[in-house]
């Protein structure tokens, strides 16, 4: 039998492991969002056929990304002020990759201003003035991840109506890093705020790419 010291080394070795683990998954989600992102810039100049089968451009929604962008750097800040460490990756690439196509969106995407723009707009402003008045990182996360929801819908809809001007293989990279920035969650440290934003992108994009294999 193992004595006391020889177990806690054991011990250690095995939570060394399974914190490598988690930071391996953490890594792997900003990989596979770095690439969902590349493919689906290809996509707005109709480069990917050959990875997609895409036969038309992807045409990104002005009001999604550029609201997005916005709202990416605020929950990068904020969920970081949560205590994120290992999925921390993951909005950090989505933050810079929205911002690239947020600008590109300017000349070939499609939508302009209106209501909900307006309403995620308003959203935003209350995000960040909700986490300067109360000091409260969560409130600003909560926030900013309510408006996403209300900027994801023009994407929803146009992914059910008309799949073939979305990427499936860029979605599809893009909820699996969701998954794997799910399982970069440490239960041992995990906290509510933490878990919870994983989860939330897990849901949201699977809604957008779940209709794209229809196909």
């Amino acid at each position: 039998m193992l004595e006391f010291g020889q177990t806690a080394a054991v011990e250690a070795v095995i939570g060394g492991l399974s914190m490598t683990a988690h930071e391996s998954m953490g890594i792997l989600a900003g990989i596979l969002a770095t690439i969902d992102l590349a493919v689906y810039i290809l996509a707005i100049f109709g480069l990917t056929y050959y990875i997609g089968k895409l036969r038309k451009r992807t045409v990104p929604n002005r009001v999604s990304w550029m609201i997005w962008a916005g709202i990416g750097w605020i929950v990068v800040f904020s969920y970081h002020e949560t205590g994120a460490t290992d999925t921390i990756w993951f909005p950090i690439v989505y933050a810079v990759g929205f911002t690239v196509i947020a600008l590109l969106s300017i000349r070939y995407g499609e939508g302009g201003f209106n209501w909900m723009d307006g309403v995620c707009l308003t959203g935003a402003l209350v995000a960040g003035f909700g986490w300067w008045w109360f000091r409260s990182p969560e409130i600003a996360l909560v926030a900013s991840l309510g408006i996403e929801t209300f900027a994801a819908i023009p994407t929803i809809a146009k992914s059910w109506k008309d799949p073939s001007r979305e990427s499936k293989f860029a979605w599809t990279a893009c909820f699996l890093a969701s998954i794997a920035n799910l399982l970069a969650v440490d239960p041992q440290s995990a906290t509510f705020w933490i878990v919870f934003f994983p989860a939330y992108m897990l849901v949201l994009n699977g809604l957008i790419a779940a209709p794209l294999y229809r196909r």
